[in-house]
């Protein structure tokens, strides 16, 4: 940093004449500047280690330790921290161990500011450690954290909205929704779409599982007289999806995190294809209901018959009726 001083003459070439007042100035003016220039001279002369005599050198730069200012005569509105006169009356007493210690000092530096971090130091050895805050404390208590955790469990579809408002009632903590977001997922809780299946009897249960039994072991000569057909409902009247649940990551296809729905409801389209060892149907498209009568009429008949398959396969009906739907030609 530099300090250049000059002398501006402001010259007017359209006036050829000057009164006596600008060519002699009042006496009053001149001392006025004298005293002026006399005050920036000895401010230069006390900072002559930090500015330059050359105008045009910076100067070496001086780096002022970092110390805290124990007596501010600072109001509190001023301060950067404001603090309550319990938690002040705390620091204070933080700050004279500290002092009494030797790890600060006191300073009226203007370039101070707060600790955020100091060393402790060891008892035994007399080593220091770095000794770190423990941050901001935690708005909810751990009974609190367990009454988000079975609630949560309790009621899957419930939102983060609707557990503060369960929680803030009965405590009265008032926390936010990145709060219950947090909470959950340190015990591995987050927000996932649930699974979407058919609704299944015991019953259904029972006879998938006898049939998967019974050809488990079959072998591809078996499989290449099978035909596996399938159909698809594209409905008008879609399910948006948007339903969250809360659940544990490993954990999507327990039965508590899963929502029967039938897959199509409502008006829409139905596409039926089959296929077998090497070869396949032809698409078949129809605007009405699939009925046990269009069913035989029209798929087994006009294009299940053209391959020979002595057994028809139907994956999405086997799985929506008590029954095993494998049809024999």
């Amino acid at each position: 940093m530099s300090l250049h001083i000059s002398e501006c003459k402001q010259i007017n070439s359209h006036c050829s004449q000057t009164t006596e007042d600008q060519v002699h100035p009042p006496q009053s003016v001149t001392e006025n500047k004298c005293e002026l220039r006399k005050e920036v001279k000895d401010i230069i002369k006390n900072f002559d280690s930090v500015f330059s005599k050359d105008k045009y050198d910076v100067g070496a730069l001086r780096v002022e330790p970092q110390r805290i200012v124990f007596n501010s005569d600072l109001p509190v509105s001023l301060r950067p921290y404001r603090t309550s006169p319990v938690e002040e009356q705390e620091i204070k007493s933080q700050v004279e161990k500290l002092l009494q210690a030797g790890l600060i000092k006191e300073s009226n530096s203007p370039y101070s500011f707060p600790v955020t971090l100091t060393f402790k130091r060891d008892e035994d050895d007399g080593n220091v450690s770095r000794c770190y805050s423990t941050g901001r404390p935690r708005v909810t208590k751990p009974n609190e954290d367990r009454h988000l955790a079975v609630t949560s469990k309790r009621n899957r579809r419930s939102t983060a909205s609707d557990l503060y408002r369960q929680l803030s009632s009965p405590t009265g903590t008032t926390v936010s929704r990145q709060t219950v977001h947090r909470r959950l997922g340190h015990i591995g809780l987050y927000a996932r779409r649930p699974v979407r299946c058919v609704p299944l009897t015991a019953t259904h249960c029972r006879l998938r599982l006898a049939w998967s039994r019974e050809h488990a072991l079959w072998t591809p000569q078996q499989w290449s007289c099978v035909m596996f057909s399938d159909e698809s409902r594209f409905s008008l009247q879609s399910d948006s999806r948007r339903t969250l649940i809360w659940r544990a990551p490993g954990t999507r296809y327990h039965q508590e995190n899963t929502i029967e729905r039938h897959r199509y409801g409502g008006a829409g389209w139905l596409v039926w294809g089959g296929i077998i060892l090497g070869s396949r149907t032809d698409l078949h498209v129809q605007s009405v209901t699939m009925t046990g009568h269009i069913y035989r009429d029209v798929i087994l008949e006009q294009h299940v018959r053209l391959f020979g398959a002595p057994w028809v396969l139907n994956f999405c009906l086997w799985m929506t009726t008590p029954f095993l739907t494998v049809q024999t030609l």
